[in-house]
């Protein structure tokens, strides 16, 4: 029994890694978990509670967190490349230089979540609340945030050529610089929006919403 455990432990050091992360360093289903760098490809961690959880650098590819509730988690730069956020709690959390691609956030809470630099591209954030975020500079193409509230986001230089943002609440949200080049704004509040700089070719833009914005 002990060759055969060593040679599982020789032919997938990434499996043992992964293993040794949760026996030793904490790195379980919980508040303050301790799971950086950790290896969690797939992991099914649904309805969990997650809150102040360290996964800096953790890989989260294709895992289901499915209303997990992720306050003030930190996240930086780590690969949740495909996962499933629907409805789960990312107020606060730590997601810059993360990548968010493909991944599926739709009415989920990203208030005050920090995402400076952050790549969101093709992720679906439809009815998602991200008041107050910070996306400076964070890559959006081609993102589905049809409905999501926005309010006073920051997204200076962020890129969003393509982004879906109909009938999204953009009130008081700060695009200086941003890329919104295909961009579809129809139905959108950009009440109070900064668009200085901005670049809008190609966007699509109610008349009667663009004169609402500042320039």
């Amino acid at each position: 029994m002990r060759s055969i455990f060593l040679s599982i432990i020789l032919l997938s050091p990434a499996s043992a890694l992964a293993y040794d992360l949760v026996a030793t360093d904490g790195c379980t289903p919980r508040s303050g978990a301790h799971c950086a760098r950790a290896n969690l490809k797939g992991v099914d961690w649904r309805n969990t509670t997650l809150r102040y959880g360290d996964f800096e650098n953790a890989v989260l590819i294709d895992a289901n967190l499915t209303r997990a509730n992720m306050e003030g988690a930190d996240l930086l730069a780590a690969n949740l490349t495909g996962a499933n956020l629907v409805r789960a709690d990312l107020s606060a959390a730590d997601l810059r230089g993360a990548t968010l691609e493909r991944t599926r956030l739709s009415q989920a809470e990203l208030s005050a979540a920090r995402m400076a630099g952050a790549s969101l591209d093709c992720a679906v954030l439809r009815d998602a609340r991200l008041v107050h975020t910070d996306l400076e500079g964070a890559s959006l193409r081609n993102v589905d945030m049809t409905g999501a509230f926005l309010h006073g986001a920051w997204l200076v230089g962020a890129r969003l050529q393509g982004a879906d943002l109909r009938s999204a609440d953009l009130s008081g949200a700060n695009f200086t610089g941003a890329n919104l080049a295909g961009a579809d704004l129809r139905g959108a509040n950009m009440t109070g929006a900064d668009l200085t700089g901005a670049i809008l070719t190609d966007a699509k833009i109610d008349l009667a919403t663009i004169t609402s914005v500042e320039r």
